[in-house]
């Protein structure tokens, strides 16, 4: 398989942290407050911009399935 360079532009304004997503036409940033990656800390934010934990979420989650400690529940 053969690597090629990709060229990314990003608009002005993006802050340190935020999350770069595809679209289908062009790479387009998240708001802080919606995803936040903190690279010092490896920490993600979802709805949270000053992530606390390794995952960090400000909002109800819906999990299908949870293996917590080994034991699947």
């Amino acid at each position: 398989m053969e690597l090629f360079p990709v060229y990314v532009f990003v608009e002005r304004g993006t802050a340190v942290g935020q999350i770069l997503f595809w679209d289908g036409n062009k790479w387009v940033h998240t708001e802080i407050s919606e995803v936040f990656w903190d690279d010092v800390n490896k920490r993600l934010g979802i709805n949270q911009s000053v992530p606390t934990s390794t995952l960090d979420v400000n909002e109800t989650v819906t999990f299908k399935r949870v293996l917590a400690g080994g034991v699947t529940e």
